[in-house]
């Protein structure tokens, strides 16, 4: 075939930090280094609402070609009442809808007027530009979200360049997006959140997604084919990086603790097994947003030392993970629970660390973990079984301290998903 040349349409783009734009940073900048021309598509940072900003990672893409344009974002007004400031309360894990009637309004108008979601006011904007970039000999379009209203971008694109390939890749679900069960939603506004949905699933040449449950999901959906490629590690992270143990046992949760993710069972457990060694010294850390009912919580566990990073850069989360003698991650309540999969779920792979996860629908993980023993989950809302996958993970740290998993994660880098894509696009 031609030369492969693709747009890659993307909201999420540095300055942006958080997990939203690693898996597309990653994958452009694998891609120039196999041969393939692509450009980039973004919003710029001034119009953008960015929950998190990490300006280290403008030095990852500097060689890659990028357009960015205007957007009307009202998360920005959304946070300019609520906190003052236009960038520091952009609603980050899904709205708080029970605190103020303006709060409650917020949620409304978010639900009911801007579907499928508060990005939506960059559309036209990066339509339009879209539109003069294509005509420069591009033979792929690609739209990634949440935002999902990014492939509506790709939906207008298609009928304007019927000929162009246009990939849809959906880190998330659409309208099973566990932010949407935060919203109260009218019977027309998800009725139209399902149509767009479905014309985007239609129309689109091919669907990328990040885990096999997620794909099961789609398939209900569309017969438009689907491909699994994983949100992966970046290997220049972990190379020539080992665990170091120190006198202190550390448990460290990277991410969000928000209200769907409580940590009642959490605490109860770990107050056991603090409990039970109090000669022991037990540390909890956590890098990312927590809510303050979690916070208390943890906080007031006996003989645990709780301390709250805040948002580090990737490499230093990434030696913190090093340090680490368990790294946990609580999955958000939700109706589709056995479809979140993230990024920081490979990173913890690559480490080789002990891991629990606690999902009450853990299909994924399970398969992902492949009953290593190092590599658990329990029930979210289950005290007692996050207490017995403590206390194993624990006890195996008396016999050794170093202890890893042995399961093989070289089929989960970046690089291996790129030649995946690679793969795909060339078909």
């Amino acid at each position: 075939m031609d030369a492969i040349k693709a747009l890659i349409i993307t909201y999420y783009w540095p300055p942006a930090g958080g997990g939203g734009v690693q898996r597309w940073l990653h994958f452009s900048k694998y891609l120039t280094t196999k041969g393939i021309s692509i450009a980039v598509l973004t919003v710029n940072e001034k119009d953008a609402s960015y929950p998190i900003l990490d300006y280290h990672l403008l030095e990852s893409v500097k060689n890659i070609e990028t357009h960015k344009t205007k957007s009307i974002d009202p998360l920005k007004i959304y946070s300019k009442i609520t906190s003052g400031n236009a960038k520091n309360n952009i609603p980050y894990g899904g709205f708080d809808a029970q605190k103020s009637t303006f709060k409650r309004l917020a949620a409304w108008i978010r639900g009911n007027l801007f579907i499928p979601d508060a990005r939506i006011g960059w559309n036209k904007y990066a339509t339009n530009k879209a539109k003069k970039i294509l005509n420069q000999g591009y033979t792929h379009i690609i739209t990634t979200g949440p935002p999902q209203s990014s492939h509506l971008i790709g939906l207008q694109l298609k009928k304007a360049f019927p000929h162009l390939i246009w990939f849809a890749d959906l880190r998330d679900p659409w309208t099973e997006l566990y932010i949407n069960e935060t919203l109260p939603q009218s019977t027309w506004a998800k009725k139209k959140n399902l149509k767009l949905e479905k014309q985007c699933l239609d129309t689109t040449d091919k669907i990328i997604t990040v885990g096999h449950e997620l794909k099961h999901l789609l398939a209900k959906k569309t017969t438009t084919p689907i491909e699994v490629i994983y949100n992966g590690f970046d290997e220049q992270l972990f190379t020539g990086k080992a665990f170091t143990s120190s006198s202190s046992f550390t448990i460290l949760h990277v991410g969000l603790l928000g209200a769907k993710q409580d940590c009642t069972a959490l605490a109860e457990a770990l107050t056991k097994l603090t409990n039970s060694f109090p000669t022991q010294q037990f540390k909890f850390l956590i890098i990312g947003k927590i809510v303050p009912s979690n916070e208390k919580m943890l906080k007031n566990i006996p003989h645990l030392l709780y301390q709250n990073l805040g948002y580090l850069q990737q490499q230093e989360t990434v030696d913190c993970m090093f340090k680490a003698d368990l790294l946990l991650n609580v999955t958000p309540q939700t109706a589709h629970e056995s479809i979140m999969i993230s990024t920081k779920t490979m990173e913890y792979l690559r480490t080789k660390r002990p891991t629990l996860v606690l999902s009450n629908e853990p299909k994924e993980f399970e398969f992902l973990f492949k009953d290593e023993a190092l590599l658990k989950t329990a029930n979210r809302d289950k005290s007692k079984d996050i207490s017995d996958a403590l206390m194993t993970i624990y006890e195996g740290y008396l016999q050794n301290p170093i202890q890893q998993s042995n399961l093989d994660v070289n089929q989960y880098s970046r690089e291996a998903g790129t030649d995946k894509l690679l793969k795909l696009l060339k078909e």
